[in-house]
This record gives C-alpha cells, sequence and structure tokens, in this order.
C-alpha cells in the first residue's frame, strides 16, 4: 500500500500543506483553516476533505459561490492536480506532490510524514523571470543598491538582515544577478518551514534541492532552526566548501536572511557560533520601511500595477487622501504589510482610484483620517462611543453607500443595518446627497 501523496494550496503567494484526516475550512470567520478577509466570502464558505485515496471541495452553502476552474460547483468536486479554487476574487492553487495515482485506495499519511514531504520541496530554483526588482528610490536603498554591487562578485558567504517582511529575498536575488553566477541556479530554502520537522535526517537530507554548480544556496530565516539542524547545516556548509573535482567549476555561494540579531542570538547560546562565523563574513542591512519613506508609493504604485493585471481590475492610480494615508503610516509588517494592503485595495475598489478607505489601515488613537473625515482619539471613550465614530465617519466617506461602507468596515451589509437600527443613524440630508444605496 502507497502512502497518500503529499497535497497543498497556495493562497496570498503562501503555501501550506493538507492533512488527509483533517477537514480544511475555508472562510471569513478568524476559526476557518484559511482565513481570507473578504466581503463576498462567506463566514464558512468551502471544505478540503480527504476521502478514500482522494481530495474533494464542498461548497458550504456559501452566498457567493465556490468555483473550480471557473465552473460553479455544487456538490463535493473531486479535485485534480493544478485544479485553481476561486472565490470572490482569490484564487487558491491546488498541487498534489507526489505519491502516484491519487484515485487508490491509500491509507492516511500522519501530518508530521505529510509536512516532511511539503518541506522537502521548498527548495526549489527560483526562475530568473521570477526574480523581483529591488523598488525604491530612498537613499537607504541607493546606497543598498551600492552595496550589492560591491558583495555580488565575491565568493565569501553572506548574511543579509532586516526586520520581517523587509524585502531580504529580494536582495539576495538582486547579489546573485548581479554576480555572474548565471546559468547557476539560486534555490532558496524558507528555513521556517524546515523548523517544523527538521533538516537534520540523512534520508531528507538527499531530497533537498541543491543549486547547479556555481549557484547560490539561499537559507532563508536561518535563525529559526533548530541545534540539531544547526549542526547538520554546519556539516553540510563543509562539503560544499570543498575544492571542487573540476578547478574551473565555481563553488556554490552561501548567503542567508536574518530577522533577528545574530550575533547576540550567537553570543547568549541560542545559536551556534561557529555557525553564524561561517554566514557572517559579510552582511547587507535592509532597513524597515518606517525608515524608506520615499520607497513607499514606488513600490504602492508597482504592486497596484501588477494586482490590476492579476486580478482584472481597472484601477489606474491612488487619490491624493490615499497617497497621503501610504506615507503617514508607519508599516510595522514593512513591504509584506504593503503588498497585502494594495492586494485588498486593488480587489476591493469600487472606482478607477484607491482612495483611503480601500486601504483598511488601522486607525490610531491620535485620530486618522478616513475619506474625509477624521476619526476622534479612542482614549477615554466606550466602545460603543469609539465604534458610532467610525461607522459614522465611513459612512460619510463613502457618502453613505451601506455596501462600500460595510466592505471598508469588513462587516456583512445586514450587520451594518442592523448597527444602524441600534444606535438610532440615519443619513442626514439624504435628498441633497450623491448616489447610495440605502434603498437596497
Amino acid at each position: 500500500m502507497r502512502q497518500a501523496p503529499a497535497a497543498f494550496i497556495t493562497v496570498y503567494g503562501q503555501t501550506r500543506p493538507l492533512t488527509p484526516q483533517h477537514l480544511t475550512t475555508i472562510g471569513r470567520d478568524a476559526e476557518n483553516d484559511i482565513v481570507l478577509p473578504e466581503p463576498e466570502c462567506s463566514r464558512r464558505h468551502c471544505e478540503l476533505l480527504y476521502n478514500n485515496g482522494r481530495w474533494f471541495l464542498r461548497d458550504c452553502d456559501s452566498r457567493n459561490g465556490t468555483f473550480v476552474n471557473d465552473k460553479q460547483i455544487t456538490d463535493e468536486h473531486l479535485l485534480q492536480p493544478g485544479d485553481v479554487i476561486r472565490i470572490a476574487l482569490v484564487k487558491i492553487n491546488f498541487t498534489i506532490l507526489s505519491g502516484g495515482d491519487t484515485k487508490a485506495s491509500m491509507p492516511a499519511m500522519d501530518e508530521a510524514s505529510l509536512e516532511r514531504e511539503f518541506n522537502a520541496a521548498r527548495g526549489l530554483p527560483v526562475e530568473r523571470d521570477d526574480f523581483v526588482p529591488l523598488l525604491g528610490r530612498s537613499p537607504a536603498t541607493e546606497e543598498l543598491r551600492e552595496q550589492i554591487k560591491r558583495a555580488a562578485p565575491l565568493n565569501a558567504p553572506l548574511l543579509i538582515q532586516g526586520p520581517v517582511g523587509s524585502g531580504k529575498g529580494v536582495v539576495a536575488q538582486q547579489v546573485h544577478l548581479a554576480s555572474g553566477r548565471l546559468p547557476g541556479t539560486f534555490v532558496r530554502w524558507d528555513c521556517n518551514q524546515f523548523a517544523s520537522t527538521g533538516v537534520a535526517d540523512s534520508g531528507r537530507m538527499g531530497k533537498i534541492t541543491m543549486p547547479t554548480p556555481g549557484g547560490t544556496l539561499f537559507l532563508d530565516e536561518v535563525s529559526v532552526l533548530s541545534p540539531t539542524d544547526q549542526s547538520a547545516l554546519i556539516t553540510m556548509l563543509a562539503q560544499l566548501d570543498a575544492p571542487p573535482a573540476d578547478p574551473t567549476e565555481r563553488r556554490t555561494r552561501i548567503m542567508a536572511s536574518t530577522s533577528i540579531d545574530l550575533e547576540a542570538a550567537a553570543s547568549a547560546g541560542r545559536f551556534r557560533h561557529d555557525l553564524y562565523l561561517r554566514l557572517c563574513v559579510l552582511t547587507l542591512t535592509v532597513k524597515p520601511l518606517a525608515e524608506r519613506k520615499e520607497d513607499v508609493m514606488v513600490l504602492a504604485d508597482s504592486f497596484r500595477q501588477h494586482f490590476a493585471v492579476e486580478l482584472g481590475r481597472a484601477v489606474e492610480g491612488f487619490t491624493p487622501m490615499a497617497v497621503r494615508a501610504l506615507e503617514s503610516h508607519s508599516w510595522p509588517g514593512n513591504v509584506r504589510e504593503l503588498e497585502n494592503t494594495i492586494y485588498r485595495a486593488v480587489a476591493l475598489c469600487l472606482a478607477s482610484s484607491i482612495d483611503s478607505g480601500d486601504l483598511h489601515l488601522n486607525v490610531k488613537a491620535t485620530g486618522e483620517r478616513v475619506g474625509s473625515t477624521i476619526v476622534p482619539p479612542y482614549q477615554g471613550r466606550s466602545l460603543e462611543d469609539v465604534e458610532l465614530s467610525h461607522i459614522l465617519a465611513t459612512l460619510n466617506a463613502t457618502g453613505w453607500n451601506k455596501t462600500r461602507a460595510s466592505q471598508v468596515l469588513g462587516i456583512e451589509r445586514s450587520t451594518l443595518d442592523r448597527k444602524l437600527k441600534r444606535y438610532g443613524l440615519n443619513r442626514p440630508n439624504a435628498s441633497n446627497q450623491g448616489r447610495s444605496d440605502t434603498s437596497h
């Protein structure tokens, strides 16, 4: 009897394994396994389940339907490798990694085994066409470009430091491109994935993809590896450092990234000091997006163009209010937060330009603009008072368009109607206002 094939889904650019004995739920509610914060998505929209050697998708009486390869499903639908699931504007890719005929009757595969097989697929070469450019015009980014030029031709290991989501992987790709190592491949290992099950097992080490001769091995977030895995990594790096049989062949270059102070972790005994010394021969530092304000709109517009094409939305730019909101936000999640923000804005925008209300940025305690209205500070106010002010601000910003306001607030239209009734709110001077959907 063969093991069940490893299956996984990719949504919002994130990939996660599916476990045969676990029913995977998808929906807007936070209790789901896969949470889609989309207004068109039902609280519990659909389910992924494994039965008798096959994967199925089941719609849970959703309001707007579940689609596979652009066809709406009405019952349990048998999934095939490469199927594209669509919920509202969100596309979810379904993949079976290996294991042969998915229709065969197979015993259940335990979660650890599935995770291990899934993780072994993470070290895949990144194609040159998939490399992301280093965008920005801030002094910090210009200086980083110059440092990349100087570091790229060298063979020494390189450690890239910076907060989570700041773009360390992009920097690693740019170093590889500028290094003259092509056609050697660039292979990224996601150490967060490996950390859950370990890489020290010798059988697993043989499955891990390595760069072609002269290529680059990028250890993304290396600090999360366990002590055992760090020891295994030292052994592997020593083997890669051995002189190649062909004297004209370039050695594999090692790059690593970290979002913590790796030197401090090594000094405190949380990271092997000898591994730190192997990795930290050269260093590059990526600053937080909050310190690169000039980069925000360059990145935001690039994301807007990309997602407008991907989602088929005619979103052509940003309003002045949106630009001010983007430039004044602190971006604690860095470039990754900005990318997610623009994706959501493009998906939900009802006009040709993204407005501040489409961005769903957090309201600060000191007061922040929503459309043309200032939301008062939270301090010293009851929860109901804060909610009432926020609802009013959003309604005013959207011209009392309830559908648009409920999307901005992230609630159902019916929920907004109930809150308006509870607070006794009615649209002021309705006859003198612009278009609205309050009669719907």
